[in-house]
């Protein structure tokens, strides 16, 4: 559904589930977000909560929900079968083994709570301290990030960005080659992290706001000039009055 439909459940548990013939079928869909809705990484999160714990109810082994929200939110991972049940058992046997004592349970439980509340940005603009993780990327620390699968080398293009990306290469190429190999490698991983150019309202020029306003200001003056001066109007209605009533 998140990789497929491009959309999260936001209601998702056991009865918004049927099972025929093997085959999983979501339904109760109407109130589902799409990947850029400010609150859709924590509906995953807790669509993930909502599953597991049925299970677990059950007495099922299920995967961590770090791990399950990783899977999901990964663009290379399968998404039909055989490969899906391949790469799922795949993590099932590299899931590292948590020892059967109460205190490692506890601290468990309470990594899992962490990584349901935690902040997780949607868009680079939203991440906190931007040269302190462009920094971890360079040192090779890209799994400690939360929003590793927003980088630019795990989101796929599409087949316009593709063709875009193709003809500034070659451009470039034809340029002749520059600069060391270690220069490019650390400008690749800052380059991630640049702003493109602010798009929408609220990023418009300061001068074509100040343009705007000002022919704004200067419509609303002209309409005053036509407007009649209260005393005047009121002086028409009695005389129109007067001369209904006669």
């Amino acid at each position: 559904m998140y990789q497929a439909c491009k959309l999260v459940h936001a209601d998702l548990s056991e009865y918004n589930i049927l099972y025929h013939q093997k085959k999983l079928f979501i339904i109760d869909v109407s109130q589902s977000v799409e990947h850029d809705h400010p609150r859709s990484l924590e509906f995953l999160r807790m669509d993930i909560k909502n599953i597991s714990d049925f299970f677990r109810r059950k007495a099922v082994d299920v995967l961590p929900e770090q791990t399950i929200f990783s899977f999901i939110t990964s663009y290379d991972s399968p998404t039909t079968d055989p490969a899906m049940t391949d790469h799922l058992e795949q993590l099932f046997a590299d899931r590292p083994e948590v020892e059967d004592t109460e205190q490692a349970v506890a601290d468990n439980e309470v990594d899992t709570q962490v990584f349901r509340q935690q902040y997780m940005p949607q868009t680079l603009d939203q991440v906190y301290d931007i040269e302190r993780d462009a920094e971890k990327i360079g040192k090779g620390q890209r799994e400690d990030l939360v929003y590793r699968n927003l980088l630019a080398d795990k989101v796929p293009m599409s087949g316009n960005e593709a063709d875009a990306e193709d003809t500034i290469g070659e451009e470039e190429g034809s340029e002749g080659e520059s600069g060391s190999g270690s220069e490019g490698g650390s400008e690749d991983d800052e380059s991630r992290f640049e702003k493109g150019t602010p798009r929408g309202k609220r990023f418009q020029d300061r001068d074509v706001k100040k343009e705007h306003k000002k022919a704004v200001k200067e419509e609303k003056r002209e309409k005053r000039k036509e407007k009649m001066p209260k005393h005047l109007k009121k002086r028409l209605e009695v005389s129109e009055r007067w001369t209904v009533g006669e």
